[in-house]
């Protein structure tokens, strides 16, 4: 049977800690598909999200960065345990200040992950547990150029792609009873030094989803509420 999968979101919080980040929301590096990961199936995403950020300064005119990404993901079971799935980027970044506009857009690097999932319960009381650990790799094919800052003026976070290699883990843990459900989320990654010797900072994210299921025939809607935790390191 074709079911068609449908996620409202109601409302995000979100709180970001960072250290000496030039452009806090460029700096992010994940753009998790919410509901999608705690559900066992296979999924083809394409999403885009937008960010805005305001920095006001005491002297001259106010910096202005806007983000607009563009993201197709996958996820595909090859047992029922062992997944693997991939993440592909287009972004462009804006910056307006006064009636100065600089933009920088280009294809992001590619993450390729596999995951397992160790745990799938379903108890007597109607309550199902589901946990996986999830490894993934960030390969350097986005558009990146150091002298960013030089050229355009703006930070190097501005960066489509970040230059280097990097790993991330992931670990993902799914409580349903009935038609509710509860998502939660961590992720630690770290990146390797670029050619120049510039290495983004690490960053820690953690999620969490409480969301609601409704079967109207072969359609599944999924309205959540949820909060974002994120803390970057500072750059070296």
């Amino acid at each position: 049977m074709k079911k068609t999968i449908l996620i409202v979101a109601w409302w995000l919080v979100a709180t970001t800690a960072a250290m000496a980040c030039d452009v806090c929301s460029a700096a992010s590096d994940l753009n998790e598909t919410g509901l999608l990961a705690a559900l066992r199936h296979h999924y083809l995403s394409l999403s885009w999200v937008r960010e805005h950020s305001l920095s006001e300064r005491p002297f001259g005119a106010d910096i202005e960065d806007a983000f607009d990404r563009l993201s197709l993901q996958g996820r595909f079971f090859l047992t029922d345990r062992w997944s693997v799935g991939f993440d592909q980027r287009f972004s462009t970044g804006t910056r307006t200040q006064g009636t100065l506009v600089s933009r920088h857009s280009g294809p992001g690097d590619l993450w390729l992950q596999s995951g397992y999932r160790y745990l799938n319960l379903r108890l007597a009381c109607n309550l199902q547990i589901m946990a996986e650990g999830v490894a993934s790799l960030r390969l350097p094919t986005g558009r990146y150029e150091a002298n960013l800052e030089e050229t355009q003026g703006l930070p190097r976070a501005f960066n489509p792609g970040r230059g280097s290699w990097a790993g991330r883990m992931q670990h993902r843990l799914a409580l349903r009873y009935g038609a509710w459900g509860l998502f939660q989320h961590v992720a630690w990654t770290h990146a390797a030094a670029t050619a120049d010797g510039y290495r983004f900072g690490d960053s820690f994210q953690a999620s969490a989803l409480l969301y609601h299921t409704f079967k109207p025939r072969t359609l599944t809607i999924n309205p959540w509420l949820g909060g974002i935790y994120e803390h970057i390191a500072a750059d070296r």
